[in-house]
């Protein structure tokens, strides 16, 4: 039989003893923030169903899951980047919380046949983030963009194949005020649009959206919830982008969730349940924080971060060699200042000095 829970205390109850949560799933029927928030503190992560009664009428559910395996990249270091992904990150540039509504449209679009996205847990994610102060589980929006060129109308609608969508991102699981952009994009009814209808194209200041994900912060654990890519290749660079960020911002732990290849490939690795709870303990609450106290680590970005600069500031050599220049948390949009260029020619310089000091 089904748990169904209504207070955070019977969240805690479980996580203290697992063994009451015979599958992976518990239910509730009330989409509020304070479970929501309850929920991620204690391990578990928020979905949505959706089902029909006999009336033929549909409401919502929210999931909890707690998975028998959770699969994590610890440390995010260890993240593979491949090097086909370098070079086609320079084409990108990523921000946060810049188009929350347009994530959630891209991921029904993508997923639309499992997308798990309903209306009154997208609610709930969207009064967290413009409320962020009052819980300890912060939620974010990553996108990944690419700029409109001239030739290229910014308010046309643009079809494009289901087939050249690569990833399936969380598809199988599953600043202080976030701005509410529904007057900029066309949210995807998934009662009401087909599954061929087109996908209205999101731009904002110059550039168009082709990638993002949904996630949250809880101490200094970021979990993935789910995400869409429209081009080939920019879901794969979206996720380095946000991996070498996280990293960059002391992230101790990324979890993406239950186990798919593509993450795999990443370098993430499957941990029991019992083993998650014991490590998500251990990193809830960002250092320097005491028990009911909001996480400190903030993963705001201020503009269009070139994609390929988060990727290179990742742990190279070239860091270890300028230790004075600032590192990409300490930086916004507009500040980032270590090309491709310098970078290399820094580590020509490091590889050359090493190699003199070895023969000597």
């Amino acid at each position: 039989m089904a748990m169904v829970v209504s207070q955070p205390a019977q969240l805690h109850a479980i996580r203290e003893r697992p063994f009451l949560l015979k599958d992976e799933f518990a239910f509730c029927i009330q989409f509020t923030p304070r479970i929501i928030d309850a929920a991620c503190f204690e391990g578990f992560l928020p979905m949505a169903t959706e089902i029909e009664q006999d009336d033929s009428q549909r409401f919502a559910l929210l999931l909890l899951k707690l998975h028998h395996e959770r699969c994590l990249i610890r440390p995010i270091s260890s993240m593979h980047v491949e090097r086909n992904v370098r070079r086609s990150a320079s084409r990108y540039y990523l921000s946060t919380n810049k188009a929350f509504d347009g994530i959630v449209a891209g991921c029904w679009y993508q997923h639309r046949d499992v997308c798990w996205l309903y209306p009154p847990l997208v609610t709930a994610f969207k009064q967290m983030a413009l409320n962020r102060r009052q819980h300890i589980t912060h939620i974010y929006s990553f996108e990944l963009w690419k700029k409109v060129t001239d030739a290229e109308s910014p308010t046309s609608p643009k079809p494009r194949s289901r087939k050249s969508m690569k990833k399936n991102h969380g598809s199988e699981e599953e600043s202080d005020e976030l701005e509410d952009r529904e007057d900029w994009i066309e949210v995807v009814d998934p009662q009401e649009s087909s599954t061929e209808s087109p996908f209205m194209r999101h731009v904002q200041e110059g550039y168009e959206l082709v990638a993002g994900e949904i996630g949250y912060v809880v101490g200094s654990v970021y979990t993935s919830l789910t995400g869409f890519a429209l081009e080939s290749g920019s879901g794969t660079v979206q996720l380095c982008a946000v991996g070498r960020y996280l990293e960059s911002k002391g992230v101790e732990v990324w979890d993406l969730g239950m186990e798919i290849s593509y993450k795999t490939r990443l370098g993430a690795k499957c941990i029991s349940r019992e083993s998650w709870l014991d490590l998500q303990g251990q990193y809830r609450m960002a250092k320097g924080t005491r028990s009911g106290e909001a996480p400190t680590i903030s993963l705001d970005i201020t503009g269009f971060i070139p994609a390929s600069d988060v990727i290179y500031f990742g742990p190279y050599d070239v860091r270890r060699c300028d230790k004075e220049k600032p590192s990409l948390g300490q930086l916004n949009g507009d500040e980032i200042a270590l090309s491709k260029k310098k970078q290399k020619l820094a580590a020509k310089l490091a590889a050359k000095t090493a190699k003199k000091n070895a023969e000597v």
